[in-house]
């Protein structure tokens, strides 16, 4: 791997993400996406939050229960910030943050930062900025691939590099994201957006 992302100087180690998926099987896949993508610029994945420099939870925010689940885990990752002596940045992702993003903003001033279904792109420079590292577009070769697609004005797929992060057997693939029905019942137009 390139030493694109890295910190250069005295603290030559990658930054070290932990990331939880909570919700459906499309979180999963964006978190895979995610993955791949903080790989792809110098960012390791660690498998404790304790050996972590920031943390990533992805959220879900369909029903109640999962809005309960996502907040209580947020608040439970929130208690590894100081721990150690070593500050850590606490990013929400997905579906909750999507929805809830700026009252969540009001109410959780533990987590450093919120992003909704269709920013995972900025994730790697938000982390690298949050925990003090050189981002990769300040010191990468500046030819950065596009990682997302435009349809029909909206936000598409994140793609590009993807991570396994589960079995290597076995992989989710998200043909299509969000809904264009207005179900009354329903909340993923109003989190996913519209059908793509």
């Amino acid at each position: 791997m390139s030493g694109k992302g890295r910190v250069a100087g005295a603290q030559a180690a990658p930054v070290r993400v932990y990331i939880e998926t909570l919700g459906c099987f499309k979180n999963f896949e964006d978190s895979e996406r995610a993955a791949g993508l903080l790989e792809s610029e110098g960012i390791t994945l660690c498998s404790d939050p304790a050996d972590a420099d920031a943390i990533m939870v992805n959220t879900c925010g369909f029903v109640e229960d999962a809005k309960r689940e996502s907040i209580d885990r947020i608040f439970e990752l929130a208690a590894y910030k100081d721990a150690g002596g070593a500050k850590k940045a606490l990013v929400v992702t997905g579906c909750l943050s999507q929805k809830y993003g700026e009252e969540l903003f009001a109410d959780m001033p533990e987590v450093d930062a919120f992003l909704g279904v269709n920013d995972y792109d900025k994730l790697p420079e938000i982390l690298l900025a949050l925990t003090g590292a050189v981002s990769a577009r300040a010191s990468g070769d500046g030819d950065e691939p596009d990682r997302r697609i435009e349809v029909s004005g909206r936000a598409g797929i994140l793609t590009g590099p993807r991570r396994a992060l589960s079995a290597r057997y076995s992989a989710f693939l998200k043909i299509a994201e969000g809904c264009s029905n207005r179900c009354t019942y329903c909340a993923i137009p109003s989190i996913r957006g519209d059908y793509r």
